[in-house]
């Protein structure tokens, strides 16, 4: 998964939905790094635990919709194809 991640910037998953992952962090540059993939992927046992819960939670009450994973590797997940979206400040 990390791989597919940071060669196509996303899961198979997210390609199908035209979803694409994108680094927040301060530097210029919207690429993800190995090791935001890494951590992203690394908590997805807690974000699923409990039928999703924690998951669902995070994604409902944080400012960017971010699920455990991508608040610790500061990423977001966002809709390709929408030019409107507030992510382009970050891109």
């Amino acid at each position: 998964m990390i791989g597919f991640e940071l060669k196509f910037g996303g899961t198979l998953g997210n390609l199908v939905f035209d979803l694409k992952v994108v680094s927040i962090r301060d530097n210029n540059t919207s690429s993800l790094t190995f090791g935001q993939s890494f951590k992203r992927h690394l908590v997805d046992i807690l974000d699923i635990w409990f039928f999703g819960l924690l998951g669902i939670l995070l994604i409902k009450n944080t400012k960017y919709n971010q699920r455990l994973g991508d608040l610790w590797a500061k990423t977001i997940v966002i809709d390709s194809t929408d030019s409107e979206q507030f992510y382009k400040r970050f891109v």
